[in-house]
């Protein structure tokens, strides 16, 4: 399956694009498997929704890497 990663992360950039990924996995322990500290680096958006994490990438995803922001 082919994977699309866009990262609006500033330190993170360089990990976007096309990704082939030959296995079933969760979003959660992939993008882990290439750096990425879930709920610490980024939010994260697949196919333009909020996720958990634990949903298993599909072939033509599209992850959203973005600031994780805080208010106050």
């Amino acid at each position: 399956m082919v994977i699309i990663l866009k990262s609006n992360i500033p330190y993170l950039r360089h990990i976007s694009g096309l990704y082939r990924i030959e296995r079933k996995i969760a979003l959660r322990n992939w993008l882990e498997e290439i750096g990425v500290k879930w709920n610490h680096d980024a939010l994260v958006i697949l196919n333009g929704n909020y996720c958990t994490g634990n949903e298993f990438l599909k072939d033509g995803d599209e992850i959203g890497l973005f600031i994780p922001i805080s208010g106050g």
